[in-house]
């Protein structure tokens, strides 16, 4: 990166202690801040701004980036493991690259069953098998039934109910091979668990609040740009 850099900071929810605080910071490093987004979504406000074309790429250590459409994400290095590297991730690379395959429906599986911001998913379900089940179709179907359905619908639990059954019988029999071997105390788990999927959390991936939800401005990016550290 030889171009300048213009970084943008977003608050996660309101009321963070010392927000104030690091605000003053901010605008003394020459930092463009937004500040807290109050009932909405900071990963997925920041994942929009750049699928929208509005910010290059988002900084984060949380994966489910992706789910919000965020084309470009550069992983927060750990400096134990990585030193002074950086890695770069595209959701291209991630629909191409053999070893991977995911789609965004694919993405959503793996947050449901594994867990994310929302919720701890399903307990023994490790990120292998639930990586293996999402090279199927059963996480794209579940993103278009939600992308189809603003509201919590009827029609959309009954789906969801019919969709869950698929899932059981995809770990309990492994019908296509996915797994390479039937995992039933997995699908006992699915079945055992009455609030999994929860339509709510499958809402809060597919239809994030953001500012671009009804009710919400769009954010005020014209006095975004380059600032000179105050010194």
């Amino acid at each position: 990166m030889t171009s300048p850099q213009c970084p943008l900071d977003v608050f996660k929810r309101p009321g963070v202690a010392g927000e104030n605080q690091f605000a003053r910071h901010c605008f003394s490093a020459g930092i463009v801040w937004i500040g807290h987004l109050y009932k909405r979504e900071a990963d997925a406000e920041l994942g929009h701004l750049a699928s929208e074309g509005y910010i290059d790429t988002v900084q984060t250590t949380d994966s489910d980036i992706f789910l919000f459409r965020a084309p470009t994400v550069i992983y927060v290095p750990q400096k134990k493991t990585d030193g002074p590297n950086i890695t770069i991730y595209t959701s291209e690379d991630l629909f191409t690259n053999p070893s991977i395959s995911l789609t965004r429906g694919g993405m959503l599986l793996i947050a449901l069953l594994c867990g994310g911001d929302y919720d701890e998913g399903i307990t023994g379900c490790g990120l292998e098998s639930a990586h293996a089940v999402a090279q199927g179709d059963l996480g794209d179907a579940l993103l278009h039934e939600a992308l189809c359905n603003t509201t919590l619908t009827n029609g959309f639990l009954e789906f969801v109910l019919s969709w869950k059954e698929r899932l059981c019988l995809e770990f309990a029999e492994d019908p296509r091979g996915l797994l390479g071997r039937k995992c039933k105390a997995i699908a006992a788990t699915i079945a055992q668990s009455p609030s999994f999927p929860d339509p709510a959390v499958i809402f809060a991936y597919v239809h994030p609040i953001t500012s671009w939800s009804p009710g919400y401005s769009l954010p005020d990016h014209h006095s975004w740009g380059l600032a000179r550290p105050n010194l």
